[in-house]
């Protein structure tokens, strides 16, 4: 009885040990199927390109305005698919956003950046390898002082930067016109009471 209970143990041991041994070579496999696969692009193969990765407008007066044009392109070896651009005020998800969805005409602003429907892409749009668009954001300052927002992408690139989820930065800052210094109007005026002094004289 006790030799029958020891072969039954010494069994058990063996498939065990053969179980462990199985899942050994499994999990080695899986790794180098994952090393071969890294190695020849196969996983990264979504590679989208942006260009510029942020934007400062620099000084802008009130009442005018400065473009940025931002280049989005494929340079992968497989097809890239861009689901959505916007301004967002913040990093945050849940941020105040300004995007044309559902679509339309005219100008989508988020304070003093803006984007109009003519630049807009038709989203989502696949970009084959090599293929790219771009996409123009306005700053007309609102205020005096410095501003700022975020260009928000998201796709399915799997390579970063810039990743599935981007937020490009966008800054500017809204200046005072440009207004003649006073003593620059008083040489002005003082000039011109001169010549009308001068017309008057040679007219007697």
């Amino acid at each position: 009885m006790c030799a029958q209970i020891a072969v039954e143990v010494e069994t058990m041991k063996k498939s065990v040990n053969r179980i462990r041994r199985v899942r050994f070579h499994i999990i080695v496999s899986i790794l180098v199927c994952g090393i071969a696969l890294i190695t020849t692009g196969l996983i990264h193969a979504e590679d989208l390109e942006i260009s510029p990765m942020s934007y400062d407008y620099g000084d802008v007066a009130l009442g005018e305005s400065r473009t940025a044009t931002f280049l989005f392109e494929s340079q992968g070896s497989s097809d890239v698919s861009v689901y959505l651009l916007r301004l967002n005020e913040t990093t945050a998800h849940d941020s105040p956003y300004a995007d044309p969805s559902p679509p339309g005409n005219g100008m989508y602003c988020l304070g003093s950046f803006c984007f109009t429907s003519g630049t807009y892409p038709s989203l989502p749009t696949v970009l084959p390898p090599g293929e790219h668009f771009t996409f123009d954001v306005i700053f007309t300052p609102l205020s005096l002082g410095e501003q700022s927002a975020y260009l928000y992408n998201r796709c399915n690139d799997t390579y970063p930067p810039p990743g599935v989820v981007s937020y490009l930065p966008l800054e500017g800052t809204g200046v005072a016109s440009a207004v003649p210094e006073s003593a620059t109007t008083l040489l002005l005026g003082s000039g011109l009471l001169s010549l009308w002094g001068f017309r008057k004289k040679f007219q007697k």
